[in-house]
């Protein structure tokens, strides 16, 4: 019975990577755009991709919300990196 649930969990992992794989493409981005544009370690969304590793359950559902709404995601991660950079700029200014 446990080869029956490991080989199972095998399957949750391809179909999981698959899923990712189509998401990616229908994106039209390549495994590191994708990873950049997500803040996602692009080794591991390859490993992901292949079932070779699983990622952890918030990932999942980060990958989720995602799929559900990559553009609003993408904006949002942009918007608060401005964000960060902006009082970056405020707290620490350059010396010249």
């Amino acid at each position: 019975m446990a080869k029956s649930n490991s080989s199972s969990a095998r399957g949750r992992d391809t179909e999981f990577g698959e899923r990712l794989r189509r998401l990616r493409t229908r994106l039209g981005l390549s495994q590191r755009e994708f990873a950049t544009r997500y803040g996602l370690n692009v080794r591991s969304l390859e490993k992901w991709e292949l079932a070779t590793r699983k990622p952890a359950e918030g990932i999942l559902s980060y990958i989720i919300v995602i799929e559900s709404m990559p553009n609003d995601v993408a904006e949002r991660l942009e918007q608060a990196a401005l964000e960060e950079a902006e009082q970056e700029l405020l707290y620490n200014p350059s010396r010249e």
